[in-house]
């Protein structure tokens, strides 16, 4: 997109033409050289973002901190990533695409370098999380938003799992490799290499040319972007990352106050199953169906959330591996769902508000279940996050059908 939402008084198109018009812009083939780029740019940038899922525990065993103190640092972080959605949406269609992702990627080099000097929980810790979360959104959204430009309406399912794939493979290597190295050169290698990670992020980034419409691009109305569909779709989104959050940032105090001594058994399953899912069943969305693929794996990442409220340290990697299955088929599913009958010019803005729902769920999960934690027990806050998820997965249940192209 070329413009943004704005109060135009010109007419809207429907919905279903400016998808066709998408379909037609589309590269014949997925597998293109930019689209193979924007791949080697979520690996790098996903080495630095997943090596911060060990988090909690430099927190925990390092500085600390309470559970309470675990949630506020993780959602500091995720609610600076909800406040710069805003300001993507006027930048992500207007600047172009190579240069937010070289300043996405160096920003976050930046942040993860700073935690060098990291000692205390106070305001260096939290600066750092702002800018981390700021990182995490234009990098993400920018890289995502390319994925859909890249790629044939028929695959987009496809190739959002491909895209998420690239970022999956670093969400085992980097915490798995990270933590056997701070066991025996300290915290400080970790950070550096995460922030040398993310610099070659930004390197691969420079030159990833945004492809050319194959139409004019009109301005597009917000009325267009709020209707019962799209409403729905983000409920699930923020409902997912409730989910999500929960697991990745509790899984891990629980565990280590059960007795376990290594927690990145979880993000190893995890990883596992959800590449796994990309690469045997990335097709399954659009050849079935976008919206029963998405139904069914919202349930299972409620059963998740419940089997964990009886977590062994011994099932971590059960339960990484449950995470992995139920995500690694719903976000594709979900965003597709959500993009397929989105305007053409609304693309940029769009991923970014169906990420943004995302992160929401994510920052209110871990903002509000550290206290909930401290008072009520692990268990509670699992058994909490798992019947939320059912109630995004009945509100999923009756999301409208996709408008038929004349």
């Amino acid at each position: 997109m070329n413009s943004s939402p704005s109060s135009s008084s010109e007419p809207p198109l429907p919905s279903v033409v400016a998808t066709a018009a998408l379909s037609a812009t589309g590269p014949a083939s997925l597998w293109t050289p930019a689209f193979v780029r924007v791949l080697l740019v979520n690996v790098a940038f996903g080495f630095a973002f997943s090596t911060f899922f060990l988090l909690p525990k430099f927190l925990a065993q390092e500085l600390g901190a309470t559970a309470a103190q675990i949630g506020n640092v993780t959602g500091v972080n995720l609610f600076s990533a909800v406040l710069t959605v805003p300001c993507l949406w006027v930048l992500i269609d207007r600047v172009p695409r190579h240069r937010l992702l070289v300043f996405g990627s160096l920003l976050g080099a930046g942040a993860a370098f700073g935690y060098v000097w990291v000692a205390e929980i106070g305001p260096l810790l939290y600066a750092l999380r702002v800018l981390q979360g700021v990182a995490f959104v234009i990098a993400f959204n920018t890289a995502a938003t390319l994925a859909v430009e890249l790629s044939p309406q028929q695959r987009l399912s496809q190739s959002l799992g491909f895209v998420g794939l690239a970022s999956l493979c670093t969400n085992a290597i980097a915490p798995a490799l990270v933590e056997r190295l701070v066991r025996s050169y300290g915290w400080s290698l970790g950070f550096e290499l995460a922030a040398g990670s993310a610099l070659v992020a930004a390197l691969l980034a420079r030159g990833i040319a945004r492809p050319a419409p194959g139409r004019a691009i009109r301005r597009v109305r917000w009325i267009e972007l709020l209707n019962r569909r799209s409403l729905i779709i983000y409920y699930a989104s923020a409902l997912t990352g409730l989910g999500f959050g929960t697991l990745v940032t509790y899984a891990q105090p629980f565990a280590l106050s059960l007795g376990a001594q290594a927690v990145s058994q979880l993000f190893v399953g995890y990883a596992v199953a959800a590449a796994s899912v990309r690469v045997l069943l990335g097709s399954l969305a659009d050849r079935v169906g976008r919206l029963p693929v998405a139904l069914v794996s919202l349930i299972l990442y409620g059963l998740v959330l419940l089997v964990t409220t009886r977590l062994q340290p011994s099932w971590l990697l059960g339960i990484g591996l449950g995470l992995g299955l139920s995500h690694g088929l719903l976000y594709p599913a979900l965003n597709a769902l959500l993009v397929e009958t989105s305007p053409v010019g609304a693309r940029g803005i769009v991923m970014t508000s169906y990420n943004g729902a995302f992160n929401l769920g994510f920052a209110v999960s871990v903002v509000s279940f550290g206290a909930i934690a401290e008072v009520a027990g692990y268990p509670t806050i699992f058994l909490l996050a798992g019947l939320a998820v059912f109630t995004g997965a009945a509100a999923l249940a009756w999301v409208p059908a996709a408008p038929r192209a004349p």
